[in-house]
Order: C-alpha cells, then structure tokens, then sequence
C-alpha cells in the first residue's frame, strides 16, 4: 500500500497522483532538500508532489546543468542532499554523459527518471526505453520501479545507500503505470545497491606503519574523494605525526582554505620528489593528469581510496580500501601509541608562495592571466570558485584560492568542459557562500550559455569571467593552413552583450584599468552578472 503525508498533502493541496506524493514522502524522509531538473512531460506530477513537499526545486535550461548543480551541490556539502529530475528519452541521454562526468570524479549523484514500461518501449513507445545501458557502463546501479508497492520498499533503500558511507550513486527509473497508480505484472527487479569491500584493519595498518616508519621523508597528498569523510582537523593531526607537509592534487588544489597550511601548487612537485614515501587519500597516481611523475620509483606509496575504480595510475604498495576518514582515524591512532613517526631528515621544501600580482600590468602576462591573479589577491572571504575551461586556463586560475574548506571546483577527472553554471548553481544553492566567482573559457561557456538565464531566474550571485580569446587558441595549430573557421569563432561576439540581453550585468575588459573600474562592482552584486575578457 503506498501511504503519503496528510501533513503534508492537505486536501486542498492534493496533487492528484498518489505515488508521486508517496515518492516525495521517502525522499523528504531520506533528507533530500534540492531537486535539479530539466522540467519535462512525465515529470510535472512529481514537481508539484516535491514542491508541495517543500523541497527547492531548481528548473535548469540543460539536463547536464541540473546534473552539475547537484554534483557541486554534494561537494560543497560534503553529503548527498539533494537528487536530479529528468524526462525519458532524450533528456534522460543528454543528463547521462554529465553523469558518467559525474561518476568518474567519485561524487555521489541520485537521479530519477520517469519512463515508459517494458512493453511498450518493446512495442516502440515514443521516446521509450531507459539509460539502463549506459548508466551500467559507469558501473552506477539502475534501479527500475514497475509497481506502486516498490516505492515503498526499494526506493527507500536506494535513497539511504546514496546518503549512506558508502554514498552509492544510481539511477531510479519509475515507469509510467507506477505514475498513474498501475501495477505492472512483472517480477519485481532485485535492489542494486551494494557497499565496496572493506579491508580489515589488522590487513593493512602494520604494513602501512612500516612504509611510513622507514621513511625518512614523508608527504601527505589530499585528493577530491577525500572530501567526503576527512576533516581538517583530522588532517591536521595525522600530518603532525607523521612531521609531513601536505600537498593538493589538480583536482583538490585550494581545498584547505585558510584552515590549514598547505604545499603552494608550484612547489608540490619539488616537495614529492624529495619524499621516499607518501600517504595517499582520496586520489589515484593517474599519470594522465601529470600527477605523480616526480614521486621516486623507490619511494614506498600507502594508498586510501573508497574503492578499486579509484586504483589507476601507479600502484600502491599498500592500498587500502573503503571508507577514508575511519581508516585514516586507525592510522593515526596507531601513530599515537607510538609517540609519532621519528622527526624526518631534510631540507624544507614547502617554504615559499605563488606570486601574487600588485596591480601593476608588465605586458607580458595575457589579460586573462593578468586578471585572476588580481582576482586571486581581492578574492572575497565567503566566495567559491569554479574553474571551467581548458588546461591553460585551469593552469592559470591556480592564483585563485578560496578561503573556506572544499570551495574550488573545477572540469575534474573527465575534464568535462560547460559544467561551470551548473557547477555553480549548486554551490550557490547550499546556502555556504555569498558568491561564486565562475573563470571560463569562451568555448566552455557556448556549451551551457542557456542557464545564464536560469541564474537570473533564481537571481544568484554568480560572477562569469569569461576568457574570449576568440575561438578554440589551442587547436588553431593544429589546422594551420585550413579553413581557419574551425577554430576561430566570429571577431564580433560580446559575450557581455548576450548577458544583457538576458536581462543581466555585462561587462566588457580590453585592459588592465578595464578590469580595475568594474572590479568593486562586480564584487559587491547581489546578482550574476558576466564580465567579458578579450585576450
């Protein structure tokens, strides 16, 4: 029997499709507080049932926005507290690439989606079928609701598992009949939902001891799956008993903020070289990334990952799998029994910062580079930044470092690029900070221009720098001598004009003072707005 809340759905509220108010029910209860979604056909009974719910709903432009908001939404939360909505057919496919996106970076991510039953996708209903297939080659579970009775029972599992520690993402597909109150005669599908393996500690944690004791000069690298069970504090601890400094991947570069002292990005590969072990959390040795490369093939590498899909790159000598924060909580208790590991030999490698620009314009830097170093010397103190763009301008933004813990988000393991206004629409939704500074790249920023409107919608103040360089500046090389019209794009787009045309603030900068007028207006808008860098 499916039951709903009387509370909740009053008579006068009544959405008029009892399992959609029975699937508000288990997800407000599972403490899902944000919908993202791409409204569509078979979605507005469970809209309403969600917002009647008092969920915050946020209706995005592009299925892979609502993807991306709730990822970032996730990350900036440090828990999965929110799912996305999307339609059958089509909409489902364009969300699952952001999804796969999603997966690879380790982030936990429930969606939903309606979709036609069985037979009739057989019988060739339109826009039938599920993204079975493709959810399944990222190894994300598919659960598949074919009776109202499974709300009841799987639904709830499924939500608990992906806000439990294991955080295990899956896509829910909810048939049509089960919308309209109609049990499907089939066998109901086996729950998906399974935790990694977990090692034992008595495995693992004398042979970590060894490594780490026999070292003279320890590194502790901090990787983005550590997000979600390490604290700083328990950083904190473990580095001071191990007398090590402690190094940012790419992907986590900033995630300290000013709690804790970290590596500077220019000196972390120096700092890894000199190193004969290191305590590796959250992050594969992917060599893809260029991470890595300057550890010794000597040096005695103890890995902590949630688990083996994380095993890339680089094998461990000693890698230990499931949860990070309890592992790293035994590692340290047993360093603690033992006073500490001895005091490394060595000289300091972590002195030193990144430069930080004045002001002053020498001529040499390319506005856009001149501009986030700027930016990284004013950055406000309860901002995030998302990074969305390609390697140069991932590489020039590592001037921007937040203040606050987890603040920086960027393409990730995927490098998929047009995922900064979603990026950045959760970050802003959380509630965590006044503003979200978004550094894209012309290109990036074509891909999703469409939920600038969307951020107007919900009048978030996310600032766009853009970097308009005019079209894609690395690939232009590379077809040198043919129709120049595939890697440049049209000298007259003002990507500050189409903000306005919105209904936004758009800014344009050809120079340093450009930047210098706007800055303290940017800063202070309550709303988005996009400033538009010619380079």
């Amino acid at each position: 029997m499916v039951t709903t809340a009387p509370s909740l759905f009053s008579d006068q509220a009544d959405t008029g499709c009892p399992a959609c108010e029975a699937i508000a029910l288990r997800v407000l209860e599972a403490g899902i507080l944000r919908v993202y979604t791409v409204p569509g056909d078979l979605t507005y009974g469970l809209l309403r049932a969600f917002d009647l719910a008092g969920l915050s709903i946020y209706a995005c432009r592009s299925q892979a926005a609502a993807v991306f908001a709730s990822a970032a939404d996730s990350f900036a939360q440090g828990d999965l507290v929110s799912v996305v909505l999307v339609s059958r057919g089509p909409a489902s496919h364009n969300a699952m690439a952001a999804v796969a996106s999603v997966l690879a970076q380790g982030t936990p991510i429930l969606v939903l989606s309606p979709v036609e039953n069985q037979r009739d996708t057989e019988r060739g209903a339109f826009q039938g079928g599920g993204v079975s297939g493709i959810a399944e080659a990222g190894r994300c579970p598919v659960l598949r609701l074919t009776d109202l009775a499974q709300v009841e029972t799987l639904l709830p599992e499924v939500l608990r598992a992906g806000r439990g520690p294991n955080r295990t993402s899956a896509v829910i597909e909810i048939e049509r009949p089960v919308l309209g109150g109609v049990s499907e005669a089939v066998p109901a599908p086996r729950s998906p939902v399974s935790a990694p393996a977990a090692q034992a500690t008595e495995i693992w944690l004398d042979a970590a001891m060894d490594v780490l004791n026999r070292a003279r000069r320890v590194v502790l690298v901090v990787g983005h799956m550590a997000r979600w069970s390490v604290s700083c504090a328990a950083l904190v601890e473990v580095a001071s008993l191990l007398k090590a400094p402690i190094c940012p991947t790419g992907l986590s570069l900033g995630f300290a903020g000013a709690e804790l002292e970290t590596v500077p990005q220019a000196h972390v590969h120096k700092t890894l070289a000199a190193a004969d072990a290191v305590l590796l959390l959250g992050a594969s040795l992917d060599w893809s990334l260029r991470f890595g490369a300057a550890i010794e093939a000597a040096a005695g590498i103890v890995q902590m990952i949630p688990d083996e899909r994380a095993a890339v790159g680089r094998p461990a000598d000693i890698l230990v799998l499931g949860d990070i924060g309890a592992n790293l909580s035994a590692l340290s208790s047993q360093l603690r029994r033992q006073g500490g590991r001895a005091l490394a030999i060595g000289e300091d490698l972590t002195a030193g910062s990144l430069p930080r620009c004045q002001g002053e314009y020498c001529g040499q830097l390319p506005l856009m580079d001149h501009v986030m170093q700027l930016v990284g010397a004013q950055f406000p103190v309860r901002a995030a930044l998302v990074v969305d763009g390609s390697s140069p301008l991932v590489a020039g933004a590592q001037s921007i470092l937040p203040k606050l813990t987890w603040a920086r988000m960027t393409p990730g393991v995927a490098g998929h690029l047009g995922a900064g206004i979603g990026h950045a629409l959760g970050a802003m939704a959380t509630g965590r900070f006044d503003q979200v500074i978004v550094v894209a790249g012309d290109f990036s920023l074509g891909l999703a221009m469409g939920d600038l409107e969307t951020l107007l919608r919900y009048d978030l103040a996310v600032k766009i720098l853009v970097s308009n360089n005019r079209g894609i500046k690395t690939g232009a090389p590379l077809v040198a001598g043919a129709d120049p019209r595939m890697t440049q794009y049209a000298q007259t787009v003002d990507h500050a004009a189409i903000m306005r045309g919105f209904g936004g603030a758009g800014y344009r900068v050809c120079s340093p003072q450009d930047w210098n007028r706007i800055a303290a207006s940017v800063f202070s808008s309550t709303g988005p707005c996009l400033v538009d860098i010619l380079g």
